[in-house]
């Protein structure tokens, strides 16, 4: 029971990891040069991203709007999720001092 509750929550933790990935990848490739000023301009981005989650082979679950973040641009969740600018160089500094181990 242990190691089965390991694995799911080590595939939870890849899926997660590829959500953000692809996040990063679509804002940066697909939006590159695109200033959205109108709440509709971010609310159409949002659907289109929306729609390239859902047409990806194999995802067994399903993109949906919130209400919370209509007329915000993507990305505008980041601090919910813990993303934090410098955070990267915080945890690289935390790993260097020791005072975090990586396995």
């Amino acid at each position: 029971v242990i190691l089965s509750c390991v694995v799911v929550k080590m595939k939870v933790a890849i899926v997660v990891a590829a959500l953000v990935a692809l996040a990063a990848a679509a804002t940066e490739v697909k939006f590159v040069g695109v200033k959205t000023k109108t709440p509709e301009e971010h609310d159409q981005a949002r659907q289109e991203f929306i729609d390239a989650i859902n047409a990806m082979p194999g995802v067994t679950w399903k993109a949906g709007v919130n209400s919370r973040f209509q007329g915000k641009p993507i990305g505008h969740a980041k601090d919910l999720c813990g993303v934090k600018e410098g955070s990267k160089e915080a945890l690289e500094a935390a790993i260097a001092s020791g005072r975090v181990d990586v396995a």
